[in-house]
């Protein structure tokens, strides 16, 4: 009676092995059958001005291949290797970063809604030359939270020279919107870092953002990147 049972158990147990190994091949045998796709990725930090062929030519942007259909569902607007000759001519308007795939947007340029959509309710937008003190060292990018100053100098005889200097806090946790003309708060379009740029848009609230501009006619701006301790 005993060898009954284990002579059932195993016949259970083969039953069941066979019925996982069944089902594995049958999932591995999906997935390669399921159909691919093909992606262009960006190599490094694509910024605008060429043409998706120039970019794909000169490896800025480098093709990904056999990428499954299921995986290519969440990035319902890249560019698909079939349509590469509807998109070759068409030049990027907005930088790629690096590792992110081609999608329509990069390819189109920003409409006037669209941008104010991206400015928060009661926010306003201001731009300042961009320095090494504007943008601390220019390592700024959009997206980053930064504290503004302005210095001044008095007469202090008391002082080398007979001048002080004082730092003035004029505006905190202002958002750093765009650089030059790559913008967005969500690090979507980002200038690399360390490289030398035009310009700097502030976002914040209105009153703060008239504070700045009153500040730029009484001395000197320095941006700050505060610690996130500080926040």
């Amino acid at each position: 009676m005993k060898s009954n049972k284990t002579i059932l158990i195993a016949i259970v147990l083969g039953i069941l092995a066979v019925v996982l190994v069944n089902a594995h091949v049958n999932r591995l045998q999906a997935k390669a059958e399921e159909p691919k796709v093909t992606f262009f990725r960006a190599a490094a930090d694509l910024m605008p001005g060429q043409t998706v062929r120039e970019a794909v030519k000169s490896k800025g942007l480098l093709p990904v291949r056999q990428i499954p259909a299921s995986f290519a569902k969440a990035y319902p607007r890249a560019i698909d290797g079939k349509e590469y000759e509807l998109w070759a001519e068409r030049r990027i308007e907005r930088a790629v970063p690096a590792g992110e795939f081609l999608q329509t947007q990069h390819l189109q340029v920003s409409s006037a809604t669209e941008l104010a959509r991206m400015i928060p309710p009661g926010h306003a937008l201001m731009a300042i030359a961009a320095s090494q003190d504007t943008t601390v060292g220019f390592l700024t990018a959009p997206g980053d939270v930064v504290d503004v100053y302005y210095t001044i100098t008095r007469k202090d005889p008391t002082k080398p020279g007979g001048t002080a200097a004082e730092a003035v806090n004029v505006a905190r946790a202002l958002t750093v919107f765009a650089v030059d003309d790559y913008y967005g708060t969500t690090g979507v379009l980002i200038r690399p870092r360390g490289r030398a740029y035009g310009s700097i848009t502030l976002s914040g609230p209105r009153a703060e953002i008239e504070q700045v501009i009153a500040a730029t006619k009484l001395g000197r701006l320095t941006l700050t990147l505060p610690s996130r301790s500080d926040e």
